[in-house]
């Protein structure tokens, strides 16, 4: 399992890198909004998630990440509660 951050908040186009990577896991550090904000990013963005299932991004919510036997495992998950971007629209 591998993975991969969508650089520079989803705003540098290198899809090249990303397919040689082709990481399960993908951290964006954008918002989830933000993240698809413009067609660059939304290209971006749809080319990490042909190899990648799980998405996390900044400002949704809070992921815990350890490796557990050799793997990256999600230990915890939570809501930013109250938090200043939960509900964001751009």
């Amino acid at each position: 399992m591998l993975l991969v951050s969508g650089v520079n908040h989803t705003w540098n186009s290198i899809q090249t890198l990303y397919g040689m990577i082709q990481a399960s896991i993908a951290l964006f550090p954008q918002s989830s909004g933000g993240a698809i904000k413009d067609d660059l990013r939304i290209a971006i963005s749809d080319y990490i998630k042909v190899f990648a299932k799980e998405l996390y991004y900044a400002g949704n919510e809070t992921v815990g990440i350890s490796v557990v036997n050799g793997e990256l495992t999600v230990i915890d998950k939570r809501l930013i509660p109250g938090g200043k971007y939960l509900g964001w629209k751009w």
